[in-house]
């Protein structure tokens, strides 16, 4: 392979990390819309998409699981 090929492959490979990235914010931005909306139609229901938001996390940490996880499930978009 030369380098020109190396360089592409390499820009390729940044860019998806990039795009997946955005995903990655774009999903938590989505996630935290919509527990605010259910929280805006249903402060019960908000509430409970939250606590279940912290017991996953702390759940998942109490089992050493994957810190990228544990940010997954646990419904916070600041994190």
């Amino acid at each position: 392979m030369n380098q020109l090929e190396k360089n592409y492959r390499m820009q390729l490979e940044a860019d998806v990390r990039q795009k997946t990235m955005e995903m990655t914010e774009l999903s938590k931005e989505i996630t935290h819309r919509l527990t605010t909306v259910a929280e805006f139609r249903d402060t019960d229901t908000g509430a409970h998409i939250v606590r279940i938001g912290v017991f996953s996390e702390k759940l998942a940490g109490a089992l050493e699981m994957p810190v990228d996880f544990i940010e997954q499930i646990s419904l916070w978009p600041d994190r």
